[in-house]
């Protein structure tokens, strides 16, 4: 997620604060100060180190940094396949934004760091939802930092997977920090493969689906669907009561669907398969640099059925425009030739094909996905919108009656 939606949904100038400071006064045992600035015309401390924080571009840089550092983002924001005529302004946005001349006129978003950092140039801090991550392009290293407020299960879950999957394409941890606050993974570089053709996506994308059916063929389990629901259904209604950024219009809406979502399984006690997933596997959560191949932001992982990271893929649910054209699409076997061969790829589905208990399934784990990703008392507004996610989730029921 980038900045400038994260600004929007939480006070994130303060977490900032916190979560960077701590980070350098535990990596470097000195006291750090940082302080946010919105606007312009502020009296900076002669004596601080200024750093830039763009938020269209998601970076938080010093003035003259070395271009080699945006490696790692460039490509999101120097091709985009879906709308091509943006390239050429994109290319010129991003170019200007990073500029020893113009970057300071291209934000209004300021950050003074005292004592200065070594090295600041080799240096750049991206945004996200749970975490940030400084890149330390000379040490080819990257440190992942929990956000202040936020609960350590994310880097915990991130950490699990490395530790079990060590096949799995992920960035190699080097150190964590005892806390679990923060920990360090390899520098990789290369771009979401969303934004590389066809053909070549398709090659990335079955060797990806490789790991991933390992993984599931190490992790599956049998549970009845009674006994699925009842754990799915429980948590929702713990999380529910915890969360505080939600209407209570809005939770009494989620109960009511899930109601009528479990009254629409045909066989409650039918046996279904589980496995460890991934919790959001799209496209752009995939990094290709042309040779090698990463899978990265595992910290949704849980257990959930066997088609969850498939239909993540399929059906695109984390950007919401359009989502529910798509899934009522698919539910009617309206599926393009990407999505069968996909399908066809993925572990016990070759024989066993996408049904409506899968569907329903999926509905009520995103309801449950949505819930956990906003369930922070930090958080002044959902993402998603609650109000258009929720109607999405409506509509979706209404047509899968």
């Amino acid at each position: 997620m980038k900045v400038s939606l994260l600004i929007k949904r939480e006070p994130f100038d303060k977490i900032f604060e916190e979560t960077l400071a701590s980070f350098l006064n535990d990596h470097f045992n000195i006291v750090y100060k940082i302080k946010w600035h919105k606007g312009g015309g502020n009296t900076y401390n002669k004596n601080s180190q200024i750093w830039y924080c763009n938020p269209v571009i998601n970076s938080i840089f010093v003035k003259g940094a070395n271009y080699k550092i945006f490696g790692s983002i460039i490509g999101e924001y120097y091709y985009n396949p879906f709308k091509p005529w943006r390239n050429l302004f994109q290319k010129g946005f991003f170019n200007l934004s990073i500029s020893k001349y113009f970057a300071s006129y291209l934000t209004n978003n300021f950050i003074e760091i005292s004592p200065a950092i070594n090295n600041a140039k080799n240096i750049l801090i991206i945004g996200g939802n749970n975490k940030i991550r400084l890149i330390d392009y000379n040490n080819k290293l990257v440190y992942v930092i929990l956000k202040a407020g936020f609960d350590s299960k994310y880097l915990k879950r991130e950490i699990f997977i490395k530790d079990k999957y060590k096949y799995m394409p992920t960035p190699q941890y080097q150190s964590f920090h005892h806390h679990h606050t923060w920990y360090s993974e390899e520098y990789i570089c290369g771009i979401g493969i969303d934004r590389i053709k066809e053909k070549k996506r398709r090659t990335v994308l079955k060797e990806v689906i490789y790991f991933m059916n390992r993984m599931i063929k190490e992790s599956i389990i049998e549970l009845s669907l009674s006994e699925y629901c009842n754990k799915l259904n429980s948590r929702i209604d713990k999380n529910l009561k915890k969360i505080s950024l939600l209407s209570l219009e809005t939770k009494n809406e989620i109960l009511s669907v899930i109601k009528q979502l479990n009254s629409l399984f045909v066989d409650y006690n039918k046996k279904i398969y589980l496995c460890q997933s991934h919790g959001d596997f799209q496209e752009g959560n995939i990094i290709y640099d042309g040779k090698k191949v990463w899978i990265i932001d595992w910290e949704y992982t849980r257990t959930r059925q066997i088609s969850y990271d498939l239909l993540v893929l399929l059906l695109k649910p984390r950007n919401i425009i359009n989502y529910h054209t798509r899934f009522i699409d698919f539910k009617n076997n309206i599926r393009s030739k990407e999505q069968k061969w996909i399908i066809n790829q993925w572990y016990n589905k070759k024989s066993n094909n996408i049904g409506d208990t899968d569907l329903l399934l999926f509905i009520i784990e995103e309801l449950d996905f949505f819930i956990e990703q906003n369930n922070n008392n930090k958080f002044t507004r959902s993402y998603p919108d609650e109000n258009i996610f929720i109607g999405h989730i409506k509509n979706l029921v209404e047509h899968i009656q």
